[in-house]
């Protein structure tokens, strides 16, 4: 969300924008899900009112500053602003997600109720005139989905470190394998597991690595010159590393119970959660699409079209 007035705002806006909020380190939320309907903005001559309602807003009800994205009425012109969260107009929804992961991401909804903002404010507007389009301003979501794979990977090497202290001071042998072995970290089969399992992390974390510090150029470098194929290249990479570590994490996140043991089900050691949050997140958009997406690129040399999920 700080990168959203890098993406879309004038360089006045991008200058006051960073400097107001590490100044006061302050921490910014959104309320821009494109799975609902976009926020209807109105123009009331020097404002803005925003109305509507999001789902799925992390982190807005304890956040310091709120991202808001609507279509003027009447156009199919989008405006994004920064606007203060806790303010009259503007309600949250307890997040309630008890059952499947996710518990602490404050993943509640929004409501936004006569919300006004200057148009000064609304990102790349000159005289209310939308920027002009270009490619860097479509990396948001190639760069958030950067973002979730490192996630991913640290919910997957969490899992698989934390099972292995498990099996090194917890876990038994089996004794019916025809061979004498005195703890489960002499079992061939757990030795053979956690080999395989942490081969293929390292080979993702590489990946991932590697694909983060072309994306870290690309977002610091390239604003004024980024072309649509590079835009693409970008966003297959990092569409392909996804799929890679969302498949191994789940993979991990099951199969570290063969390797512990009946007992490490036990709620306390909380084993479950590494799946659940894993599981949750990776929801976020389907999967099969990356796949596609990566598919059509390598059989067809097609580039991603940009979209609020690609």
């Amino acid at each position: 969300m700080t990168w959203t007035v890098k993406f879309l705002g004038t360089d006045s806006q991008i200058e006051k924008i960073e400097e107001l909020y590490t100044s006061h380190q302050y921490i910014i939320g959104s309320a821009v899900n494109p799975r609902d309907s976009d926020l209807e903005v109105v123009d009331v001559g020097d404002s803005i009112i925003f109305n509507g309602d999001k789902t799925f807003s992390t982190g807005a009800r304890t956040s310091d500053l709120l991202v808001l994205e609507g279509v003027l009425k009447g156009s199919d012109i989008h405006v994004f602003v920064y606007t203060p969260s806790n303010q009259k107009g503007i309600t949250y929804d307890d997040w309630n997600n008890h059952y499947l992961g996710q518990r602490l991401s404050e993943s509640g909804s929004a409501h936004i109720r006569n919300v006004e903002v200057p148009w000064g404010q609304a990102l790349g507007f000159i005289d209310k005139q939308p920027p002009a389009a270009r490619a860097y301003s479509t990396l948001n979501f190639p760069a958030l989905e950067q973002i979730f794979n490192n996630l991913y990977l640290g919910i997957a090497e969490g899992a698989l470190l934390k099972a292995l202290q498990y099996t090194q001071s917890k876990t038994r042998s089996w004794p019916y394998g025809g061979y004498p072995t005195t703890a489960g970290v002499d079992e061939w089969y757990i030795r053979e597991g956690y080999g395989y399992l942490f081969s293929k992390l390292q080979a993702a974390e590489a990946f991932i690595d590697l694909v983060g510090k072309k994306n870290s150029y690309i977002l610091h470098n390239k604003s004024n010159s980024l072309t649509e194929q590079e835009r693409g290249d970008i966003a297959v990479q990092i569409a392909a590393a996804k799929v890679n570590v969302v498949e191994l994490g789940l993979e991990i996140t099951n199969k570290i119970f063969e390797l512990t043991g009946a007992r490490a089900s036990a709620t306390k050691y909380g084993f479950d959660l590494f799946w659940r949050n894993l599981r949750t997140h990776s929801l976020h958009d389907p999967i099969a699409y990356k796949k596609w997406e990566v598919g059509i690129y390598i059989v067809a040399g097609e580039i991603p079209t940009p979209t609020w999920y690609t």
